[in-house]
Protein backbone atom coordinates (compact mmCIF):
# COMPACT_ATOMS: atom_id res chain seq x y z
CA UNK A 1 0.00 0.00 0.00
CA UNK A 2 3.01 2.29 0.52
CA UNK A 3 3.36 2.58 -3.10
CA UNK A 4 -0.67 3.56 -3.49
CA UNK A 5 -1.73 0.08 -5.01
CA UNK A 6 -4.29 -1.79 -3.44
CA UNK A 7 -3.93 -5.32 -2.59
CA UNK A 8 -6.38 -7.00 -4.08
CA UNK A 9 -7.65 -10.77 -3.48
CA UNK A 10 -7.36 -13.39 -5.89
CA UNK A 11 -11.07 -13.70 -6.25
CA UNK A 12 -10.80 -9.68 -7.25
CA UNK A 13 -11.92 -7.92 -4.32
CA UNK A 14 -10.05 -5.63 -2.07
CA UNK A 15 -8.32 -6.59 0.92
CA UNK A 16 -9.04 -4.60 3.91
CA UNK A 17 -8.11 -5.06 7.05
CA UNK A 18 -10.90 -5.11 9.90
CA UNK A 19 -10.58 -1.90 10.89
CA UNK A 20 -12.65 1.46 10.39
CA UNK A 21 -11.27 3.84 8.64
CA UNK A 22 -11.42 7.50 9.16
CA UNK A 23 -15.20 8.69 7.23
CA UNK A 24 -16.52 4.85 7.62
CA UNK A 25 -19.22 4.01 9.85
CA UNK A 26 -19.20 1.35 12.17
CA UNK A 27 -21.32 -1.37 11.30
CA UNK A 28 -24.90 -1.32 13.41
CA UNK A 29 -24.50 -4.67 15.09
CA UNK A 30 -21.01 -3.26 16.07
CA UNK A 31 -21.94 -0.25 17.55
CA UNK A 32 -25.15 -2.09 19.47
CA UNK A 33 -22.76 -4.50 20.60
CA UNK A 34 -20.47 -1.70 21.88
CA UNK A 35 -23.21 0.29 23.74
CA UNK A 36 -24.67 -3.48 25.63
CA UNK A 37 -21.12 -3.89 26.68
CA UNK A 38 -20.30 -0.22 28.15
CA UNK A 39 -23.73 -0.74 29.68
CA UNK A 40 -22.45 -3.23 31.70
CA UNK A 41 -18.83 -2.51 32.38
CA UNK A 42 -16.83 -1.66 35.39
CA UNK A 43 -13.82 -0.41 33.64
CA UNK A 44 -12.87 1.03 30.51
CA UNK A 45 -9.57 0.75 28.69
CA UNK A 46 -8.86 3.30 26.01
CA UNK A 47 -5.71 2.50 24.33
CA UNK A 48 -3.70 4.57 21.53
CA UNK A 49 -6.95 6.64 20.83
CA UNK A 50 -7.60 10.72 20.61
CA UNK A 51 -11.09 9.94 21.27
CA UNK A 52 -11.73 12.35 18.74
CA UNK A 53 -14.07 10.96 15.82
CA UNK A 54 -17.82 9.75 16.85
CA UNK A 55 -19.05 7.92 17.66
CA UNK A 56 -16.51 6.11 19.50
CA UNK A 57 -15.20 9.23 20.90
CA UNK A 58 -19.08 9.13 22.85
CA UNK A 59 -17.87 5.44 24.37
CA UNK A 60 -16.44 6.45 27.64
CA UNK A 61 -19.41 9.23 28.88
CA UNK A 62 -21.36 6.35 28.39
CA UNK A 63 -19.08 4.11 30.94
CA UNK A 64 -18.38 7.15 33.24
CA UNK A 65 -22.36 8.06 33.59
CA UNK A 66 -23.07 4.59 34.82
CA UNK A 67 -19.92 4.78 36.96
CA UNK A 68 -17.11 3.01 35.15
CA UNK A 69 -13.77 3.93 35.82
CA UNK A 70 -11.55 5.18 32.97
CA UNK A 71 -8.03 4.40 32.03
CA UNK A 72 -6.62 6.12 29.26
CA UNK A 73 -3.26 4.96 27.64
CA UNK A 74 -2.46 7.01 25.05
CA UNK A 75 0.96 9.56 23.81
CA UNK A 76 -0.77 12.65 23.11
CA UNK A 77 -3.33 14.17 25.74
CA UNK A 78 -7.02 13.77 25.02
CA UNK A 79 -10.05 15.65 26.22
CA UNK A 80 -10.91 12.92 28.08
CA UNK A 81 -7.51 12.89 30.38
CA UNK A 82 -9.00 14.95 33.02
CA UNK A 83 -11.94 12.45 33.74
CA UNK A 84 -9.91 9.52 33.71
CA UNK A 85 -9.26 7.45 36.65
CA UNK A 86 -5.94 6.64 35.01
CA UNK A 87 -4.17 8.37 32.94
CA UNK A 88 -0.86 7.34 30.97
CA UNK A 89 0.80 9.25 28.23
CA UNK A 90 3.11 6.97 26.48
CA UNK A 91 3.35 5.20 23.02
CA UNK A 92 0.23 2.82 23.32
CA UNK A 93 2.54 0.10 20.76
CA UNK A 94 5.22 0.38 23.76
CA UNK A 95 3.25 0.90 26.76
CA UNK A 96 0.34 -1.69 26.53
CA UNK A 97 2.29 -5.30 26.36
CA UNK A 98 4.20 -3.94 29.79
CA UNK A 99 0.80 -3.12 31.09
CA UNK A 100 -1.06 -6.50 30.35
CA UNK A 101 1.89 -8.09 31.12
CA UNK A 102 1.78 -6.76 34.77
CA UNK A 103 -2.04 -7.43 35.02
CA UNK A 104 -1.26 -10.82 34.13
CA UNK A 105 1.46 -11.84 36.19
CA UNK A 106 0.66 -13.93 39.37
Amino acid sequence: MADGNIPHHHCGGILKPNVIFFGELLPPQTYAASVTTLQQADLVVVVGSSMEVAPASEFPLMALQRGAKLIIVNYAATSWDARADVVIHADAAVAWPLIAEWALAD
